[in-house]
Parts: structure tokens; C-alpha cells; sequence
């Protein structure tokens, strides 16, 4: 229920048998388009209201079943709105359109501070490659739409949390809740000035590559807890399977969550958890012209250490720097750490 994939057209997909999708990256927050179960229509009204209410449709059809099911519940919202023409983003004016709260919404936080973390519009560039170097200062102009994004993007928001609080309560109405996994993300972060980045998601910097990542299920993790140890996106299918009872199949990536969720990885010595994440990117159209090239990077929840093609290494400590401001690569007193990394990047990308 919600968005599938950029490159698809939103046309149902035969391993599911409940669906409700837009077309392709398409983000329009009223009278949206959408294919339900094969036919398309034009849904009036807010379109995260829209879906909540085909997943509430979708859990009572569960319920009568009483067998295991799986929700894949991925609403719009903080995604900038799409422009009318339906063309891929193109500049400030495409990238920062912003998303629309829900009716009633529209006057939260308007007494929002302006966001400024260290790394916001950082003039200090003389240690970073040259694609960083040659990004112009963040206008007056640019800074004021990026506030109105912001605001908005919060905005939209409340909604989001509304509509998974009800789902919550849905299942524990149905006494369900205890039993059912919960796994909660975002699909990306997204620039708001750091680093001279006045918007978008494809670079290797915290503020792009991390995301909230939550999970609840009462059988394994009786107490909320943060987990320090690294974990992403591809351990969520493996972890399912494992659940499930259902062998995992060897090409599948990642690893199951059940031992760190558990806590059993605490209490087995042999247990071993990774030491390092791989990040990669390639250009798309809308930051060519910056001159950004492909990277990959190595992150290990310390360190990241960052490989562009045709350009500067970059090494940053997150632990003295978390805002990734200094760049360590001709730092002697981290030459150990950097041979490491070097070495273990080419490992994990040949593996890749």
C-alpha cells in the first residue's frame, strides 16, 4: 500500500495479492492516482488518509483469514510534490517543492528555528574533493525556500505518525499487535544545506546515508533499546525468513536481526556481528553538473572512508567529528587507520 518503485508504473505485482500504488516516483498529496488490485482511479482527498484506509481494509481482511501476512506500508509523505509535468527534478524549483500537510496541519511549527548544524553551508572546503569544492555558497533566496521545505516536510508529517498509530491500535484491537513485527524506515535521508548541499539524497554523508530504523516485536525484545551495531536495510528479508521458519536462500544479502534482537549475541561468545557497511553511488541526472562522480565508501560506525572516482579520498572520525567536517586522509596520526580501511573497501567491493 503506497509507493513501490521509482521505475515502475504502478500496475499490481503478481506475487501480491492486495495492492494499492501509484505510478512509478510520481508524489501528489491530493486526488492522487491509483491502481487498486488492477484498476486505476482517481482517489479525492489526502492521499496518506487515502492509503491508511486501504491498510486498515488490508488488516480486517487479515483478520478474517487468520493466517501469517505481510504489510508493506509506504505513504508519501515527507517526499517533495511532484511537479505537474511529471518530469524527473531539475533545480532548487523541482528538488524543494514542497510536500502538503494534511488539512488542518498547515499552521504547525511555524515558530520553527531555522536549522543550523555545524556543517550548514560549510565554507571550509580545501581538504574536500573537487566536485565538494565546487559548490557555490547557499543564497539568501535558496536558504529561505529550504526553511519553507522544512516546515513543511514537518508538516507532513503528522499525518504519517497519525496514520501509524492507528494501524498500531488496529492490531491491538484485533489482539495481534504482540505478535506481529513492526519494522519502521525511511528509505533515505535528505540534505537541508550541510555540506553546501542545498537538497537530494545521493552523496556518502551522514546526513544522507543514515536513517531511522526501528523495530518492534514483543517475543524477542521485551524492553525498548538502542542497539549501537550496524545494521541496514538488506538485514530486514533475511530477518523475515528467519522468523518465518523459511531457510534463507544463499544470494539473498544481509543478515537476520533475530540474534541482536534476542540479545543472545551477548550471551554466545563465537557470535560475530559485521565491522563494516558498504556505500555506494553513481551520479544522477540532476547532480551531473556539479561534476559529482560515482563513490563507494566504507563505513564502519566510527570511521567512514570515502573513494570518488577521479577525485580525493576522504576519511572522516565520526567520534571526534560527527559532522564530517574535517577530512583525516593526509592526517599522519590516522595513517594506520586509513591502510586498514583502504584495504578493507577493496575487499568488501570485490565481494560486491
Amino acid at each position: 500500500v503506497g509507493k513501490y518503485l521509482n521505475s515502475w508504473d504502478g500496475s499490481a505485482r503478481p506475487e501480491f495479492d492486495f495492492w494499492v500504488a501509484s505510478p512509478g516516483g510520481r508524489v501528489y498529496y491530493f486526488n492522487q492516482n491509483l491502481n487498486v488490485n488492477g484498476t486505476w482511479s482517481v482517489h479525492p482527498g489526502y492521499v496518506t488518509h487515502v492509503l491508511r484506509d486501504y491498510a486498515f481494509e488490508f488488516l480486517r481482511r487479515a483478520a478474517q483469514q487468520d493466517k501469517p501476512f505481510l504489510l508493506l506500508f509506504s505513504p508519501n509523505n515527507p517526499h517533495f510534490t511532484s511537479s505537474p509535468s511529471g518530469k524527473p527534478p531539475r533545480g532548487a524549483e523541482d528538488n524543494l517543492r514542497p510536500p502538503r500537510p494534511a488539512p488542518g496541519d498547515e499552521s504547525l511549527y511555524e515558530n520553527l528555528a531555522p536549522h543550523r548544524p555545524p556543517s550548514f553551508d560549510k565554507t571550509d572546503a580545501s581538504a574536500k574533493p573537487r566536485w565538494f569544492q565546487s559548490l557555490p555558497p547557499l543564497t539568501p533566496d535558496l536558504i529561505a525556500m529550504l526553511e519553507t521545505f522544512r516546515r513543511k516536510q514537518l508538516q507532513s508529517l503528522k499525518a504519517l505518525d497519525q496514520a501509524v498509530e492507528s494501524l498500531l491500535d488496529e492490531l491491538a484491537r484485533q489482539g495481534k499487535l504482540d505478535d506481529t513485527l513492526v519494522i519502521y524506515l525511511s528509505d533515505n535521508g535528505y540534505f537541508w544545506g550541510e555540506h553546501r548541499i542545498p537538497y537530494g539524497k545521493n552523496s556518502v554523508y551522514e546526513e544522507s546515508s543514515r536513517i531511522p530504523f526501528a523495530v518492534r516485536y514483543p517475543r524477542l525484545v521485551a524492553k525498548p533499546r538502542a542497539e549501537t551495531r550496524l545494521v541496514a536495510n538488506i538485514d530486514i528479508a533475511p530477518t523475515i525468513y528467519d522468523l518465518a521458519r523459511i531457510p534463507i536462500p544463499t544470494e539473498v544479502d544481509g543478515r537476520s536481526l533475530v540474534p541482536l534482537l534476542s540479545g543472545n549475541s551477548k550471551t554466545n561468545p563465537s557470535f560475530r556481528w559485521r565491522e563494516d557497511l558498504l556505500l555506494e553511488g553513481w551520479p544522477s541526472p540532476a547532480v551531473v553538473d556539479e561534476g559529482r562522480a560515482a563513490y563507494a565508501a566504507i563505513h564502519t560506525g566510527r570511521y567512514v572512508y570515502v573513494e570518488t572516482e577521479g577525485d580525493r579520498s576522504e576519511l572522516y572520525d565520526l567520534t571526534t567529528d560527527p559532522h564530517q567536517l574535517q577530512n583525516q586522509v593526509g592526517n599522519r596520526t590516522y595513517a594506520r587507520v586509513l591502510a586498514d580501511l583502504k584495504a578493507r573497501l577493496r575487499r568488501t567491493k570485490g565481494k560486491s
